[in-house]
């Protein structure tokens, strides 16, 4: 399910079967996603790609499995939901490692909060990403 946002294209939920990690990376970088499902179609672990990371923005939950690598297994991280939480409603953002695509590494989630500086600058100088679409803020959850 999609909506439109001001100049961003929006998902609710969004399912990405792929073999190719450096064409979802790209494909979903800078994306607003609220339950994103990744499945990996092929049984090779891959080289990791030239991008070391993507991200998605409002990411509330994310999916990961392997059919062909890891039959059965899927990852599953819940992230800014717990009602009560200082991050429940604020300006997130999640960054997501390649190496989830290419099927090499274990999902681990760290949230942190992090200051925005007048530029729109955060404390992650090799984080990328958009600031279009994005709130006026001085504090934003990064995970």
């Amino acid at each position: 399910q999609q909506a439109e946002g001001p100049g961003t294209l929006q998902y609710k939920r969004l399912t990405v079967w792929y073999t190719s990690p450096l064409n979802v990376a790209r494909l979903l970088n800078n994306s607003e996603v609220r339950h994103l499902v990744l499945v990996k179609c092929d049984p090779t672990e891959e080289e990791l790609p030239p991008l070391d990371h993507f991200v998605v923005r409002r990411l509330e939950r994310l999916s990961v499995s392997y059919p062909f690598l890891r039959p059965g297994q899927i990852h599953d991280v819940v992230l800014g939901r717990e009602v009560g939480a200082p991050y429940h409603e604020e300006a997130r953002i999640a960054v997501i490692h390649t190496a989830v695509l290419a099927g090499k590494a274990e999902l681990k989630a760290y949230t942190v909060k992090t200051e925005v500086d007048s530029k729109g600058m955060m404390s992650f100088p090799n984080v990328f990403m958009s600031h279009e679409g994005l709130p006026e803020m001085t504090r934003m959850f990064v995970t």
